[in-house]
């Protein structure tokens, strides 16, 4: 990002999306199923465009999820660096987390927890300590005030359900205890198919949509993973019912925002029946 900044804005962004998405891209080759065409078209699915007209993060979280998880049974340092890279956006790594520690990866747990330290010191030492003390302190409070979004743009884009019922409106607590249900819900999902020696890959995809489900504070241009679940769903779908529920979480990120105008909850609701699908699949 710093050298980003020495370009012209129209540049930087460019280099940015053309880096992100062709480091997210090859990423994705050894998991887009091949009956849905080449690889490259993860990059035309609705949560890739919707990443690239925001300018986000979404690629590059997704080819450090992806290549984190594709390398864990054969190097699982090297996938314990790449999950640990994700602390720029730590939320998103959280049923990372819970699966590793279910499946006792000890060594991509203690590479994971290194490089978050190793980041932590060399950014301090660049950057100053004061930009995580401002994380903690400021960024913390502003993501929770923005749960509750209102009629702002960043509420047509949330994932959460919480959000979602907040638009109706539902009380504060109570749309808080409904996340929490939902939360627990998909880390158990998380947790049972880990427990039961689910493949790394289909873990990896449950994971991605688990996530979404169980964080109040999430938003749909982060949902490249998620949207690559959904076509390798759709494939491997054993009826009409699941290609359905995988067509609606490939299309929630953008559909789910004009949907979100009617106050209609799609995204949430297409992610958990995703999430269902996927632990089917999974287990």
């Amino acid at each position: 990002a710093v050298l980003l900044s020495f370009l012209p804005y129209p540049l930087a962004l460019a280099s940015w999306m053309a880096g992100t998405g062709w480091l997210f891209a090859k990423a994705c080759r050894r998991w887009w199923p091949k009956e849905a065409g080449p690889h490259w078209l993860v990059l035309l699915t609705p949560a890739a465009l919707v990443n690239m007209w925001a300018g986000h993060y979404g690629f590059l979280l997704g080819a450090l999820f992806l290549f984190g998880w594709q390398a864990l049974d054969r190097a699982p340092v090297k996938a314990g660096i790449l999950f640990g890279c994700m602390l720029i956006k730590p939320h998103l790594a959280i049923m990372v987390a819970v699966a590793l520690l279910v499946r006792r990866a000890w060594a991509a747990i203690a590479a994971g927890l290194t490089t978050v330290v190793l980041l932590l010191l060399s950014t301090s030492l660049l950057f100053g300590w004061q930009s995580w003390w401002q994380f903690v302190t400021l960024v913390g409070p502003t993501q929770s005030a923005m749960i509750d979004a209102g009629d702002n743009l960043f509420g047509l884009m949330s994932t959460s359900l919480a959000t979602a019922l907040l638009r109706w409106p539902v009380p504060l607590p109570l749309a808080l205890a409904a996340q929490m249900v939902v939360a627990v819900a998909a880390l158990a999902a998380v947790a049972v198919a880990a427990g039961r020696g689910a493949r790394p890959r289909d873990l990896a995809l449950l994971a991605a949509t688990c996530t979404f489900l169980a964080l109040p504070y999430a938003f749909n241009y982060d949902l490249t993973v998620v949207a690559l679940g959904a076509a390798i769903a759709w494939v491997r779908a054993s009826g009409w019912e699941e290609r359905a529920v995988a067509g609606a979480a490939l299309l929630a990120p953008g559909l789910g925002m004009l949907l979100a105008l009617a106050d209609v909850p799609f995204i949430p609701l297409a992610l958990g029946a995703l999430a269902a699908v996927q632990f089917r699949q999974a287990t």
